[in-house]
């Protein structure tokens, strides 16, 4: 990424996956050689370092107004669905039902943890982290605890509720596809990466059709608005004659409006590196 006239600084972007496996690594020469030159690491947020922050504002918005439950605003054939899908007893769903759908959401997907070998702290920019501290470089965040939290809350509670429907009506939403998103990331295939973001988050359209769109609020809060946030933060660590080495989760690079898109409408260059023709 190259900034605008009369910024003294320049970006490398490189796509992060939040989990990884150990045979990831080491990363290719292409990538280590352009993060030894870069002098800052610019990261969505240090989730490890922001974990209480973090924590406080997730506890905010887990719980349904006090009282009500889920069984209050859902339908008896979405709820037997899920419970009959997640084998929920009658004592769990006791406790389920008091969360809001979001959270009810990340609860189940996460029940059967990650297929293979794929951990979080082997996540991209874990790594990255990890090795700037090694190297003692200055560390920035491109997104604040707060904002990253109300992207991930899923709105207003009518929202949630229709996505929990929508999600509900579609099994293959709960099956993981980290597998299938590791091999499309170490290829570098952005259609199969498009693929796998629109199966789970919708397609983009004209406003006209986003009203009938039940994902489009959520995708809109995480990528869209994001994205410029990042883009023009990451802008600004370009005022100084400096390399800055930026990761940001894989789904941020493609699709309409994405943080590369942004960066171009704020007037930057951006070129995408292909490893085969770098030396």
């Amino acid at each position: 990424v190259t900034p605008p006239a009369g910024y003294g600084g320049k970006a490398w972007v490189f796509g992060a996956l939040h989990a990884g496996s150990k045979d990831l690594y080491p990363l290719p020469l292409q990538v280590l050689s352009r993060w030894e030159a870069s002098d800052v690491l610019a990261i969505e947020l240090d989730v490890q370092t922001r974990r209480d922050e973090l924590v406080g504002e997730f506890l905010k918005s887990t719980q349904l107004p006090e009282g009500r439950l889920l069984d209050d605003y859902l339908d008896r054939d979405t709820i037997n669905t899920l419970r009959q899908r997640f084998a929920i007893t009658d004592e769990r769903w006791a406790r389920l039902a008091r969360l809001q759908p979001w959270t009810l959401t990340r609860v189940l997907r996460g029940a059967g943890g990650r297929p293979g070998n794929a951990r979080r702290y082997l996540g991209t920019e874990q790594i990255f982290l990890s090795k700037a501290r090694e190297r003692r470089i200055p560390r920035v965040e491109l997104e604040r605890p707060a904002e990253q939290v109300a992207a991930l809350t899923g709105g207003p509670l009518s929202e949630q509720l229709a996505l929990l429907r929508y999600r509900v009506r579609r099994p293959e939403f709960w099956t993981s596809k980290i597998e299938e998103l590791i091999q499309a990331w170490r290829r570098g295939d952005e259609k199969s990466l498009l693929g796998l973001k629109q199966r789970e988050f919708g397609r983009e359209r004209p406003n006209a059709d986003r009203a009938r769109d039940v994902r489009a609020g959520l995708r809109e809060r995480l990528f869209a608005a994001r994205d410029r946030l990042m883009a023009h933060r990451l802008i600004e660590q370009l005022r100084e004659p400096r390399t800055v080495f930026a990761v940001v989760g894989t789904y941020h690079l493609v699709g309409q409006n994405n943080i590369l898109s942004q960066l171009s409408a704020l007037g930057a260059t951006v070129q995408r590196i292909d490893y085969d023709s770098t030396h």
